[in-house]
């Protein structure tokens, strides 16, 4: 599987999909905080938009899109020199809360403050922040 994406444990579904307000839906997630859910086809929430996009991609197309050169392409711009290094640490429930955060125009991913954080955490800051700045 794709080194930033992690499938959610079962105790964490149901966490996560209460923090986006669903019944079912959330699968995966990833070491910046970004959650894919299934609605038809395959959302993610970005966390560099505070948006879910469609990826217009059916769940079991999904497994194999993870393993292709277009799933690095797609985090392309989140990686930093030694990203490879610092997942290697983290334990599957956990990820990185970056400062400035991604949507951040000031964000440049190889100077950012990155900690590592409980990617419950991580995601709920990402949809406190949407909540605080988009009103919902």
């Amino acid at each position: 599987m794709q080194k930033c994406i992690r499938l959610i444990h079962d105790d964490f579904k149901p966490k996560i999909n209460r923090l986006f307000g669903f019944e079912t839906g959330a699968f995966a997630w990833d070491v910046f905080g970004g959650v894919f859910c299934l609605h038809n086809t395959v959302h993610y929430f970005a966390p560099d938009l505070l948006e879910f996009e469609d990826l217009q991609i059916a769940r079991d197309s999904w497994d194999e899109w993870v393993e292709t050169e277009q799933a690095d392409t797609f985090y392309q711009s989140w990686y930093w020199d030694n990203i490879d290094a610092e997942i290697i640490k983290l334990q599957p429930y956990e990820g990185f809360l970056i400062y400035p955060p991604l949507w951040a125009k000031e964000c440049d991913i190889s100077t950012a403050k990155k900690t590592t954080n409980n990617l419950l955490c991580v995601v709920w800051a990402s949809l406190e922040l949407r909540r605080t700045i988009k009103g919902f």
